[in-house]
């Protein structure tokens, strides 16, 4: 075949890639080494802190809860003043001369009215009817009688206002002593409340300690790794979108002849332009 014209082929190739910097890659890949070395020379994960997590009760704590338990299970105040109330509703401080001390008491009160009985009134009244002649007479006798009724008379009357002044007094000293056992129970128990709270302090101080150990102990575990892997982070960080590199490519052929072998080829040259493109 035959004609005029002129042509011409153009060859171009391109390629890209991306990453960090070139200058920073020696660096990552010496913190990767690092990692991968960290890890083959400690296979293993770190074993968990084997010592002291939970701190024990500090001395005064446990004298608290066991102090605590002491004033529930045996309460050296609550009982008596229990007792004391169930015998005051049972009526056992009714009766003043129940107690032996108080019948002393009131024997000692009667001698004075029994001698001034004997000593005055009694040899009046004899006396009187002595001299009247008329002693032994039954008047004399019911006058003597009437003297020992006054003389009985006198004694009950001195009886029953020391016994009411009794009942009285016993009835307020043990209403003042139940009163004051409220009191002293609720000292026991600010006693209690005190030591516990000395108590929890240690508690918490020691329980500090642990805490602090702890912290240290899984620090020293990862702080190779840990180091390690924030240095790469900061390499990276510094330089986040990386960098972009390449070259490109693409052949064309061209004719003038306007034939149709001309329109193929170069419609076969823009095809392999698109397709090294498209690569």
């Amino acid at each position: 075949m035959s004609g005029g014209g002129s042509s011409g082929t153009t060859y171009q190739q391109s390629q890209s890639e991306s990453g960090p910097p070139s200058f920073l890659q020696p660096y990552l890949k010496q913190g990767i080494w690092d990692l991968a070395y960290q890890y083959q020379t400690h296979p293993n994960a770190p074993a968990y802190y084997s010592g002291e997590t939970v701190a024990p009760l500090s001395t005064q704590s446990q004298q608290a809860i066991d102090a605590a338990g002491n004033l529930v299970s045996n309460n050296p105040v609550l009982p008596t003043a229990i007792s004391s109330l169930n015998k005051f509703g049972s009526g056992a401080y009714v009766d003043p001369t129940t107690n032996p001390d108080y019948l002393k008491a009131l024997a000692a009160s009667h001698q004075p009215y029994i001698d001034q009985f004997n000593n005055q009134i009694l040899p009046g009244v004899q006396s009187g009817f002595e001299g009247a002649g008329r002693y032994g007479s039954g008047a004399n006798q019911n006058a003597t009688q009437q003297a020992l009724k006054t003389l009985g008379t006198t004694i009950s009357n001195a009886d029953a206002q020391a016994g009411s002044q009794y009942y009285q007094n016993a009835l307020g000293q043990q209403l003042q002593a139940n009163g004051m056992a409220s009191g002293l129970n609720s000292s026991l128990q600010q006693n209690v409340a005190a030591l516990g709270a000395a108590g929890q302090t240690v508690d918490q101080q020691r329980q500090a300690q642990d805490a602090a150990a702890q912290a240290a102990y899984n620090y020293n575990q990862n702080a190779q790794m840990n180091y390690i892997s924030q240095y790469l982070a900061m390499l990276n960080g510094g330089y986040p979108g990386g960098t972009n590199s390449g070259s490109g490519s693409a052949f064309s052929s061209q004719s003038s002849n306007g034939g149709l072998f001309g329109n193929i080829m170069g419609g076969v040259g823009l095809g392999l332009q698109g397709a090294t493109l498209i690569m």
